[in-house]
């Protein structure tokens, strides 16, 4: 069995480069970055929030009753 969560992300509206933490680095067109991370710090106008819904799965960390792995 696996549960899924809802992450907001947020898609690149046009490809640019950048520094982040002392190095360069590339974003397209696109690209999706999840809430809070540190290239959307003072860079929110490249990104729009993404449409898209995606589900990540969980593994389950144990078995069921019954189940073997």
């Amino acid at each position: 069995m696996t549960a899924g969560r809802q992450i907001e992300l947020f898609k690149a509206k046009e490809s640019f480069v950048t520094m982040l933490n002392g190095d360069q680095v590339s974003v397209k067109k696109g690209e999706l970055v999840r809430a809070g991370h540190p290239l959307l710090r003072r860079r929110e106008h490249l990104f729009e929030p993404a449409t898209e819904h995606l589900r990540f799965d969980v593994e389950q960390a144990t078995h069921a009753p019954g189940e073997r792995r």
